[in-house]
């Protein structure tokens, strides 16, 4: 009997840490699907259109022809003192990108690469726009990494004189998973808040003489 008691003394302390552990993992698991919706619902749609104004986001940019119908698009803004040339000049201070170059994004240290967000410069015009992809449109069809189950990508970055003085630097992201059922979601969970991180270093540096 003695033997006994021990033994269910003994596991009781398990059996509540197992049950606490079970208990914490529902609230986090429970706090992290509010959070998520909570975002989705909220924060991301100030996420996506940073600094943009209701026409920009309307107005179309050179990179939207090579994905025309995208699951993820983001349109952020910033206006920079100077011209669109020297505003070019300080993002490219010696060799701007030429067609063919491969873009490697400035990743924070704690984010993992990603096919999405290695890019291929697709178009360029010094002073006016950069637009970079996933694929090379001119020897591969999109359709191709649809069918391998890969991201395709886009990403613009538009210079224009403001009328009221200096440049509006636009960037504009385009993504899209056709393939998978879930890219929606899962982009704007994943890879949107990445894009952000990025466009916001950029547009931080040209315009860190102005305030926001």
């Amino acid at each position: 009997m003695a033997a006994t008691r021990r033994g269910n003394a003994a596991g009781r302390p398990r059996a509540r840490t197992i049950a606490s552990a079970t208990g914490l993992a529902t609230v986090a698991g429970a706090i992290a699907a509010v959070s998520t919706t909570a975002y989705l619902a909220v924060g991301r749609d100030r996420l996506v259109r940073w600094g943009a104004t209701p026409a920009e986001i309307r107005a179309d940019l050179p990179g939207d022809v090579f994905l025309p119908s995208p699951s993820l698009a983001s349109t952020r803004g910033r206006t920079v003192p100077g011209t669109p040339s020297t505003t070019w000049a300080r993002l490219f201070p010696s060799r701007g990108p030429a067609i063919g170059d491969r873009f490697a994004a400035p990743l924070p240290r704690f984010v993992p690469s990603t096919d999405a967000l290695s890019l291929l410069t697709v178009a360029v015009m010094p002073g006016s726009h950069l637009v970079l992809a996933t694929w090379d449109p001119v020897t591969e069809p999109a359709v191709s990494r649809i069918t391998a189950g890969a991201w395709i990508a886009t990403w613009t970055l538009s210079l224009r004189a403001d009328p009221r003085g200096g440049t509006r630097v636009l960037t504009r992201f385009r993504a899209s998973h056709p393939g998978q059922p879930d890219a929606p979601v899962v982009g704007a969970i994943a890879l949107e808040p990445i894009v952000f991180l990025i466009e916001r270093r950029i547009l931080g540096r040209l315009g860190r003489t102005i305030k926001d």
